[in-house]
């Protein structure tokens, strides 16, 4: 249940907003206050699970969404004012599934709301970042409960 701290530019690479005629690459970065700096996942209730980011200014109240309407399986919360990503909660037996899960509603959110999608890619790519650190930690909490 620790946080996993993720390098912020291994997950914004920028989005190339022109090219000049000399070759000279323009690109566009997400302000550091919209990517997450951490991630986490919690289990709750045996197959629960809640992927959580942590931002560097954390103080915004939260609207939930039910992404049922996504045709997915969980429950994202979006930060009121900002639109960031704060947690997915999915239902999945296994930590993969639960990944995969919360892949497949950050896609759906991404097409949904495509006026914060580079948010949703950035949080989506923090989550691959801490693959394999967050399937250990979900591994040890399901271990820890049986």
């Amino acid at each position: 249940m620790k946080w996993i701290n993720i390098e912020p530019q291994l997950i914004d690479e920028g989005m190339v907003v022109r090219t000049s005629p000399m070759g000279v690459v323009v690109r566009r970065y997400l302000s550091p206050y919209d990517i997450p700096d951490a991630v986490r996942a919690i289990i709750h209730d045996g197959n629960l699970v809640e992927l959580k980011f942590r931002y560097m200014e954390d103080e915004e109240p939260v609207e939930t969404l039910d992404t049922i309407a996504f045709q997915s399986d969980g429950v994202a919360k979006l930060g009121r004012h900002s639109n960031r990503l704060y947690s997915l909660s999915v239902r999945s037996v296994t930590p993969e599934s639960a990944l995969n899960r919360a892949d497949d509603i950050i896609s759906r959110l991404t097409t949904s709301r495509p006026s914060s999608a580079r948010k949703y890619d950035v949080a989506k790519r923090a989550l691959e970042a801490a693959k394999s650190q967050l399937i250990e930690s979900l591994h040890e909490q399901n271990a820890a409960t049986t």
